[in-house]
């Protein structure tokens, strides 16, 4: 980044001797020309935006207060050094007026000059970047709430890479395979590293091949990027396997399908990463229509395993399907589920729930479209079960499984378990024994979580000491308790916390380790949803009474 710099002087020697006795590319700075007066000084600034004016005071006709002062009133931002011969105070009172606060003395001290101007560059850089951040945020936002639906116009000014046009504009969308499974095994801390490593990834790869990346999380599991592509210059970029030579002018974007496979290679998370890619557009405010493409072509994810990258096509969702199941193989899914559930072989149901889910993979039916069966189903199973003179509760039956987060449940696998442990939950709840089964395991759990909340407890954890799937696990947690495990973890973390606090004189620190928080800001926050005091104020309120 470099800053543009006028030398004005009325004695030319002077002003030449200041251009060519420093080196000022090395300090970011380009001189783009000297002036003899004021008045030339004004016209070239008219001519060509400036960032920085390094002038005398005393000239003839326009001097250098004047000129600075004109300056100021039209680029307010300008920055301007005051060089005078005469060490007289109030020309720097009359500097400090007009918002110049840089003046130096003839003859000048190169030293104290180079300082003043590597000061002033820093400003200016960190001055361009704070800008550029808050441009990239005001863009980043509007993208977020167009992909939620907003109909807010796109931000003023300069688009998100700057002036520049690019050749296309896509969208491109991310998940990772088996959310679900994973969301329940990474901590807090550890997801947001991997969110955090997932996009610098995906960025990296786009910026080699020639595109410009803009990326935000619309789902902890979606990871949308605008993706401008501009050619590069011959010196900037090498693809592997390139015929183009370094005199080329210009390298030809990379195809996004190959960039993409590189970074699903190159991924090191928890498990693979898949990409949908809208059709290629030339303005920002079509990006929801684009945002909207590239996630339905994510959606042939789960029924074309073996691709990871899939790119727009107007018709892919009319592509040749086989139809869902007839009413008579409905009923027979129907008749094997009540069967496995009356007869308590939970074995037998999951194997069903396995064949059903194969058969709708094996038609090439999307996600949504194996989920209104499997919602279907389970509520024919539902009203089976009640004409059987079984009771089911509230909760167990009334789940529409179609309000399942399909960026969470975005494979088959993932979607089989949770029915299977929804219609474990019917048999819970349909079959006496099994309730008392159920009620004994649950007191248990909360025990076990009651004794080891002060540990890096996870639900994954209580359900693997039970034995149980995590899904099935939680099901029945927020059945008996009427909460969520994190909930309940959180309530009795605090409730130690808060009986620490009082009979101990640890530091709060020390507790928030003690009862299971591993960060102080985190827990600090916990403690203060839950009773409207930090933990500092609430032991200042109870040592006051």
């Amino acid at each position: 980044m470099s800053f543009k710099m006028l030398i004005v002087d009325d004695e030319p020697v002077i002003c030449s001797g200041l251009r060519q006795t420093i080196p000022w590319e090395t300090l970011g700075i380009d001189v783009v020309g000297e002036a003899y007066d004021g008045e030339e000084a004004l016209r070239i600034a008219a001519e060509q935006p400036l960032d920085l004016v390094l002038t005398d005071i005393s000239m003839e006709g326009m001097d250098g207060l004047q000129l600075a002062g004109a300056l100021k009133r039209h680029s307010p931002h300008l920055r301007v050094i005051l060089i005078s011969g005469y060490e007289q105070f109030e020309y720097a009172r009359q500097a400090v007026r007009l918002g110049i606060e840089d003046y130096l003395l003839k003859p000048v001290d190169i030293d104290e000059l180079i300082r003043l101007v590597t000061k002033i560059s820093d400003q200016l850089a960190a001055e361009e970047m704070q800008k550029l951040q808050a441009e990239r945020e005001e863009w980043l936002n509007w993208l977020s709430g167009q992909m939620q639906g907003s109909e807010q116009a796109s931000p003023q000014g300069s688009l998100p890479w700057g002036i520049e046009k690019p050749a296309e504009c896509r969208v491109v969308v991310s998940q990772l395979d088996h959310y679900s499974y994973w969301r329940n095994r990474l901590s807090e801390l550890e997801s947001r590293q991997m969110r955090k490593s997932w996009r610098t990834a995906v960025e990296a790869i786009l910026q080699a091949g020639g595109w410009r990346p803009l990326s935000f999380f619309h789902h902890p599991n979606l990871l949308v990027t605008l993706s401008a592509g501009f050619p590069m210059s011959a010196g900037s970029f090498a693809s592997k396997g390139s015929s183009l030579t370094a005199g080329s002018p210009l390298i030809e974007l990379q195809p996004l399908e190959g960039l993409l496979c590189e970074a699903a290679e190159r991924w090191e998370g928890p498990s693979r990463l898949a990409f949908g890619v809208s059709s290629a557009f030339a303005e920002p405010a079509y990006f929801r229509q684009h945002g909207m493409e590239a996630v339905q072509a994510l959606q042939r994810r789960a029924i074309e395993a073996d691709r990871i990258v899939f790119v727009y096509d107007c018709g892919m969702r009319m592509t040749s399907r086989k139809v869902s199941p007839s009413t008579d193989e409905t009923c027979q899914w129907e008749e094997r589920i009540v069967r496995s559930i009356l007869m308590e072989e939970e074995q037998a149901l999951a194997a069903t729930v396995r064949d059903l889910l194969n058969r709708c993979r094996d038609r090439g039916m999307l996600l949504d479209e194996a989920v209104q069966v499997c919602d279907e189903l389970r509520l024919m199973v539902c009203r089976k079960l009640r004409e059987s003179g079984l009771r089911i509760g509230r909760e167990a039956a009334g789940y529409l499984m179609a309000k399942l987060d399909p960026h969470v449940y975005n494979c088959y696998a993932s979607v089989e378990a949770f029915f299977i442990d929804q219609l474990l939950a019917l048999v819970s709840a349909a079959v006496p024994p099994s309730s008392g089964k159920a009620w004994r395991i649950m007191e248990q759990a909360k025990s076990y979580i009651i004794q080891n909340s002060g540990s890096d407890l996870r639900a994954t954890d209580v359900a693997g000491w039970l034995q149980i799937t995590p899904n099935y696990f939680s099901m029945l947690f927020k059945q008996h308790t009427g909460k969520n495990f994190s909930e309940f973890l959180n309530e009795q973390r605090i409730r130690r916390a808060k009986e620490l606090l009082l009979e101990s004189t640890d530091r709060v620190y020390e507790i928030a380790d003690q009862v299971g928080y591993k960060e102080y800001k985190y827990f600090s926050a916990i403690f203060k949803a839950h009773t409207g005091l930090t933990p500092t104020d609430y032991r200042e309120l109870a040592s006051a009474r």
